[in-house]
């Protein structure tokens, strides 16, 4: 968990990052293969809404073509976040709220657009919305 706290008479900010050690992370080796999904699965974002940065988590079932592509209300391609082959499980990827340019994205709801095709051909579209706030 990251908790940021600031003062309105103060120009700073204080960030905090808080862990939780109690417990151990889960690997997808420990889950039962039936457990898993046998399609391209596109978890979603965190955090969302967001304001600098936002990871992107993707589980892949097996090895395949991905592209994800942050796209505008108008169909438009904002950003590419991943283009390549990507071998089966859980991905994680960052967009920075920054256009292909190099530019800020405006303040708005994009979507997430991920298409996956796998060695057979089939192919695998997944989109969730993702809102940025500057």
């Amino acid at each position: 968990m990251r908790l940021y706290l600031t003062k309105p008479d103060v120009s700073r900010i204080y960030e905090f990052e808080i862990y939780y050690r109690a417990s151990s992370p889960v690997r997808l080796e420990d889950v039962e293969e039936g457990m898993q999904p046998e399609r391209l699965q596109l978890v979603g974002a965190w955090p969302n809404p967001f304001n600098s940065s936002a990871a992107i988590r993707l589980f892949v079932p097996e090895l395949m073509e991905v592209r994800a592509s942050i796209m505008n209300s108008r169909g438009q391609m904002v950003a590419q976040v991943a283009n390549g082959t990507l071998p089966r499980g859980l991905h994680t990827f960052q967009w920075q709220g920054r256009t292909d340019a190099g530019q800020a994205a405006a303040s708005g709801i994009y979507y997430i657009n991920v298409l996956g095709v796998d060695a057979a051909g089939q192919r695998s579209l997944q989109v969730r919305p993702i809102t940025l706030m500057r």
